[in-house]
């Protein structure tokens, strides 16, 4: 097993984990105006951000296929951050929707 393919994915949910909270507490305080930033600008972070890690995911699956294939899909720690991640797509979603 490749540990450190399997670390660079932790690092890429990571990352994306850490996108989506600090785009929800924008949000919040767009909320609630304590900082003025216009959708647009959020819009435009958010649309940088998925091309990132869309080229990110892409790259890893080319460098590491076994780990892609096999063996990252049995991990538990990696499937629960990854459904983590989701979640927190899913509440961005929704927050935004609502708003």
């Amino acid at each position: 097993m490749n540990q450190e393919g399997r670390k660079k994915w932790y690092e890429l949910i990571l990352f994306v984990i850490l996108c989506l909270v600090l785009e929800f507490v924008f949000e919040v305080f767009m909320f609630y105006q304590r900082i003025a930033l216009s959708s647009q600008i959020m819009l435009i972070v958010s649309v940088i951000l998925v091309v990132l890690v869309i080229a990110c995911i892409y790259y890893l699956r080319k460098k590491y296929p076994e780990i892609t294939n096999k063996v990252l899909y049995r991990d538990k720690k990696f499937l629960s951050l990854f459904c983590g991640m989701l979640l927190l797509a899913v509440i961005m979603v929704i927050a935004r929707i609502l708003r």
